[in-house]
């Protein structure tokens, strides 16, 4: 099949059924294809052994141990459309045109091909990287997919989302001393905005920490009770010192006691500091107890002082992101991660 996708072929049983049975396999999240593909790159074949990725992601990271398999089936070439909006002034729209006539030209075209990008200019002759030293066959794909209608885009995204493997998370938020001000202020509302977006079926639980963790909002699911889970987010205060060890323990031992089967485990830690209270020490056996049950946990360094290595290597054994965050960027970075929660990338085991 090259014509395109349907809403119709969407809802085909075996469709839905193929969707459902990847979707329920999925045991950690990423949040793009770019990322597994460094990460595959930095761990090797025993993280990951196969993946669905852009060849350009294969030339930039593969290295030559990542192979590209070109389906037999056929494949779709990504496009991305340029638009302008029509309240932009005259200015900034003669500055679009050019740059996208830059994008188009020889020289932009010649640094796509550098970036594993096959040229859309025929004047451009495809180069290294995208070569057979890097895994790249220019013959395929044979078969091209015509690219799909909007009535099939929206019946993907919502076969997807009713598919979508349910998240058990734990929120670990840093509410010490240091936290006072905009820092506190910041990290609220970007976690009212993350628990915004998460699924009715979804279950979560949120810790605060300062000089010992607190559990602000026993295993809730979340349909059932959003509002009350804002309010409480909502009434944070900072003060006290930094128990990160401790709150990293109980959040462990909330999740493996509250464990679904049908979800995926998923710890989200946020901190300014360095420990500086917990009795817990972090050791090889505080990285086992939060990573059991194929945890994913995504650290947050908020600011300059945050313990970056402590944070890096959790983040990293637990097969999830660390995060450099400021009181700029930290909605970006809870918008990000509910992104990669809703389905953009699921890795299964």
């Amino acid at each position: 099949k090259t014509e395109p996708v349907t809403a119709v072929d969407i809802q085909k049983p075996i469709v839905q059924a193929s969707v459902g049975a990847f979707e329920s396999a999925v045991a950690f999240f990423g949040n793009s294809t770019l990322n597994l593909g460094k990460t595959m790159a930095e761990r090797g074949s025993t993280y990951l052994g196969a993946a669905v990725m852009y060849e350009s992601t294969v030339v930039t990271y593969g290295g030559g141990q990542i192979v590209p398999i070109y389906p037999l089936e056929g494949t779709f070439v990504a496009t991305h459309p340029a638009c302008i909006n029509q309240s932009t002034d005259a200015e900034l729209a003669e500055g679009a045109e050019l740059f996208r006539s830059y994008l188009l030209s020889e020289a932009g075209q010649q640094l796509a091909v550098a970036n594993g990008l096959r040229p859309v200019n025929s004047a451009v002759t495809p180069a290294a990287p995208l070569d057979e030293q890097h895994g790249v066959d220019l013959t395929q794909p044979a078969i091209v997919f015509t690219p799909p209608n909007v009535d099939a885009l929206y019946a993907i995204q919502e076969l997807w989302q009713s598919a979508r493997k349910d998240v058990n998370l734990v929120m670990l938020l840093d509410t010490s001393g240091s936290m006072r001000g905009d820092k506190v202020d910041n990290m609220k509302e970007a976690a009212v905005q993350f628990v915004e977006q998460m699924g009715d079926d979804d279950t979560i639980t949120v810790i605060t920490f300062s000089t010992a963790p607190s559990i602000l909002v026993p295993p809730t699911h979340v349909g059932e009770a959003r509002s009350k889970i804002i309010n409480a987010i909502q009434g944070i205060n900072a003060s006290g010192d930094t128990a990160l060890f401790d709150a990293i323990a109980q959040g462990a031992a909330v999740l493996n006691g509250a464990q679904r089967t049908d979800a995926t485990n998923v710890i989200v830690v946020l901190t300014d500091g360095v420990d500086t209270s917990s009795v817990r020490p972090f050791n090889d056996q505080l990285i086992q107890e939060a990573t059991q049950n194929n945890t994913t946990i995504f650290t947050i360094a908020y600011g300059g002082d945050a313990d970056e290595d402590v944070l890096q290597n959790l983040a990293f054994m637990a097969n999830g992101n660390y995060y450099l965050g400021d009181a700029a960027s930290i909605a970006a970075i809870y918008d990000e991660m509910s992104a990669a929660f809703g389905g953009s990338v699921g890795v299964g085991r």
